[in-house]
């Protein structure tokens, strides 16, 4: 075999592996990452790995050039056009950015960002909202476990208390395992007094809904499953919402819509976006995601675990009328840190038409 050969052979091999890999991306986000976690849930992940990233490559040696090359060409492709259709719909739901951004001061090129707590500012005008401002403060994933000391998470809430909020909304996920959950009252001090909202993520519903429910409740937070409540906030009326599906016992069912009321969705992943946004909902609140966890310069992050990849990793969008804000979170697991995704906290001031003061 002639070194020409043996090089068209490694790059038939290279691009086999590449169609293997982004196979296996897509495979990671839609189904593995929902996996219940448990000591097999990492072996699993590998195992598929190598069978979709590493597997093509090796089979790639014992097939011939013509047409075998073109499966890995028409993979990639259909891969390329998925991402450009997620660009284009992440395009068109594109919303303002943060009109402030507080973070640590740190180096550049230190890229680990894993207690780099940062708050993002954002203002929702609406033609019929009161003028008075009415602040809402989103805090998620906490994921308290001992990869982080206590007092990592407890500054964390004691950051979102101290921007004043009139309510504060929670997107789950409190902690990681199940020994963690009494540390909870003490890391939610902070809000305590406030009017605080929260639904359960999927880790809260593998360790224990009902503890977690009751650590919440001991805390001063009102966990709403698949229920809304309704308050007074000055002039405000609002309705706020949880929507736990897909892990809640019960499948979700729109509440009937009040005139005049501010409708506010809390829901653990932005996957339900769409049926949220079909109820009239003014705004969703989610978390899951981690923005990543681990994001790549100019690309953004690899892992998201959602049926629609990337679409809304992070950050605010409008989609079909509903103002999304998905929150990198708080904690960070498997693995315990975070690479260029800073944790955040969400501070969301609502108010009428004309700009606040």
């Amino acid at each position: 075999m002639s070194f020409s050969d043996i090089l068209a052979r490694a790059c038939f091999s290279l691009l086999c592996g590449a169609a293997g890999f982004a196979v296996f991306m897509a495979f990671l986000n839609r189904a593995l990452m929902f996996i219940v976690d448990n000591r097999w849930k990492k072996h699993v992940i590998v195992a598929f790995f190598l069978l979709l990233s590493g597997g093509p490559a090796l089979a790639s040696f014992a097939v011939q050039f013509s047409p075998a090359w073109m499966a890995p060409v028409v993979v990639l492709a259909v891969a390329g056009a998925f991402e450009i259709h997620r660009a284009w719909i992440r395009y068109n739901h594109r919303a303002p950015k943060p009109v402030r951004l507080e973070r640590p001061v740190r180096g550049r090129r230190n890229p680990f960002t894993t207690t780099d707590t940062a708050i993002a500012f954002y203002e929702v005008p609406g033609a019929d909202w009161p003028e008075d401002r009415l602040r809402v403060v989103h805090v998620s994933d906490l994921h308290v476990s001992s990869n982080l000391p206590e007092g990592f998470y407890r500054h964390a809430v004691e950051k979102a208390a101290g921007t004043e909020p009139d309510i504060v909304v929670l997107t789950g996920d409190f902690v990681s395992r199940a020994p963690f959950i009494p540390m909870l009252p003490a890391i939610l001090d902070p809000i305590r007094g406030l009017p605080s909202f929260s639904v359960l993520g999927n880790h809260d519903h593998w360790v224990g809904a009902d503890l977690i429910s009751s650590a919440l409740r001991e805390a001063g937070v009102t966990p709403l499953a698949n229920n809304t409540a309704h308050l007074c906030v000055r002039e405000w009326n609002l309705a706020v919402s949880g929507c736990e599906d897909p892990w809640g016992k019960e499948r979700w069912q729109p509440s009937a819509m009040i005139p005049g009321t501010l409708r506010l969705a809390l829901t653990h992943t932005a996957d339900n976006i769409y049926k949220l946004s079909a109820a009239g909902m003014d705004a969703a609140f989610a978390g899951h995601y981690h923005a990543g966890q681990l994001r790549l310069p100019l690309f953004g992050p690899l892992v998201v675990p959602s049926v629609y990849g990337r679409r809304y990793d992070h950050g605010h969008f409008l989609v079909n009328g509903t103002h999304l804000f998905v929150s990198a979170g708080i904690g960070a697991v498997l693995p315990p840190f975070r690479l260029f995704c800073p944790p955040d906290v969400f501070v969301v001031d609502f108010y009428g038409a004309s700009a606040p003061a």
